[in-house]
């Protein structure tokens, strides 16, 4: 979740906060997040399909990050996705 309105906390978290703005808009892309209506759409589906698994990933993103997951321990993971959205805390 991201917040619509620009930080307005104390100075100290201020590099902090633009470091996450900017790992989000890396992550969703220059099209921005998966509209409300695809959420929408795979909830549908998964309420019409009882072989729907628990969990289903909506998005580009989603399938990325999942995908990722899987293939790596905790701390690589962990490492990886900092890396790749520029985050330095």
């Amino acid at each position: 979740m991201k917040a619509s309105e620009p930080y307005k906390g104390p100075a100290d978290y201020a590099g902090l906060w633009e470091q996450w703005a900017g790992a989000d808009t890396k992550m969703t892309g220059p099209s921005g997040r998966t509209g409300a209506e695809v959420v929408a759409l795979a909830i549908a589906r998964a309420i019409e399909d009882p072989a729907t698994p628990f969990r289903v990933p909506v998005g580009q993103d989603a399938e990325m990050i999942l995908g990722l997951r899987r293939s790596l321990d905790d701390q690589a993971f962990e490492d990886a996705m900092r890396k790749a959205v520029g985050l330095t805390w």
